[in-house]
């Protein structure tokens, strides 16, 4: 149910689009908010489900490495620096910046109806075709580290060229990458030349990413990422009424994820998040929520429909007022979709399972 995807591919227009598991669910996807009750994460399952969704809008974020895989790796350039305009996005790499070795790709997102995704669904009850767009401004910094300044090299393509084409662990062992994030991205939902409901979300930050060899056969390598990102979200309902959640998102434990590339073409295949905890802290509302993850499966390779969404793994976690325990929660990312029609389930705290269309962003930066 997932949509074929290759993150190597991503950086164009793929930094904005990813797309709802059912068109018909794509307005109510985009907006998990209107069946918000409460507005208390910590207790409504709704709200909780809204707030995922962002979690897994900046997991698609961390899980991005924005280089060139496969073909395109070879593509080395003649000169130091590279420009490439697509759209409304721009991206950058420069070779030996900021530093002799170092290589810096900048993406620069200019707001426009190029990098929107269209889709077609209907808002809860109302039977009206909506559209479903994206578009967004500023800035997205990636220097990365290789481990030999001789690896440090853009394509064709304005990426940075990983050696071998990421085809085995030592390609990418011991290679870092600083990524800095200044931008804003706007989802809305319209019929008719009406903007209904939309989405406003800036985030600002770091996130870092080394890289390592791994001893697991299945898999090419693996990384490990740390995140300090600070997410504004501004919700506006179909009754012109707007909700505002400032969030910071941390890792206190290392997020570590398992990557699998083709040992023939270097495109990716699999990624897996095998330990690692997510930290979100609303401040105005003293609210914290906690994420756990055991094998989080993104598949490349399958055809599916949305690759925002996992293709089997579970979270888990818990959800804190004042620093005390509220309730604890999982989300299954391989229900049963006899009972559970979108694929995914919520269970928070004693009450019973759920399904949770809204628990993955109807778009998010896999392609």
């Amino acid at each position: 149910m997932k949509k074929n995807a290759l993150i190597s591919t991503f950086a164009l227009v793929g930094l904005f689009w990813g797309c709802g598991k059912n068109s018909s669910d794509a307005a109510d996807a985009l907006n998990g908010f209107l069946k918000d009750s409460t507005g208390d994460i910590t207790q409504d399952a709704a709200a909780l489900a809204e707030n995922q969704s962002d979690t897994m809008d900046e997991l698609a974020s961390s899980l991005n490495e924005s280089g060139s895989g496969g073909a395109a790796s070879s593509l080395a350039l003649s000169a130091p620096s590279k420009t490439k305009n697509s759209g409304n996005v721009t991206r950058a790499c420069t070779e030996n910046d900021p530093e002799a070795g170092k290589v810096t790709v900048v993406l620069t997102y200019i707001a426009g109806q190029k990098d929107s995704s269209e889709k077609r669904g209907r808002l809860p009850n109302s039977g009206n075709a909506v559209k479903s767009d994206l578009s967004g401004t500023g800035t997205l910094t990636r220097v990365w580290t290789p481990q030999s300044p001789a690896d440090a090299v853009c394509t064709n393509g304005a990426h940075f060229k990983f050696k071998g084409a990421g085809k085995n662990g030592a390609d990418l062992n011991s290679t870092s990458l600083l990524e800095t994030e200044d931008r804003t991205r706007v989802m809305s939902v319209s019929k008719g030349g009406k903007t209904l409901t939309g989405r406003t979300m800036k985030t600002a930050g770091t996130r870092q990413v080394n890289f390592s060899t791994t001893t697991d056969t299945e898999f090419t390598y693996q990384k490990e990422i740390d995140n300090n990102i600070t997410r504004t979200i501004t919700l506006k309902k179909p009754n012109g009424t707007t909700v505002e959640r400032i969030k910071s998102v941390t890792t206190p434990t290392k997020l570590t994820v398992k990557v699998k590339r083709n040992a023939t073409s270097g495109e990716l295949e699999k990624k897996v998040i095998t330990a690692g905890t997510i930290q979100s802290v609303v401040s105005a509302e003293n609210t914290k929520v906690t994420t756990t993850f055991t094998d989080l499966t993104y598949d490349f390779k399958s055809t599916n429909d949305n690759a925002c969404t996992p293709v089997s793994g579970k979270i888990a976690g818990s959800t804190f007022k004042a620093d005390a325990l509220v309730k604890s929660y999982e989300i299954d990312f391989g229900a049963d979709t006899t009972t559970y029609p979108s694929g995914i389930s919520i269970k928070l705290g004693d009450a019973a399972a759920e399904d949770c269309p809204t628990c993955v962003a109807a778009k998010c930066d896999f392609e």
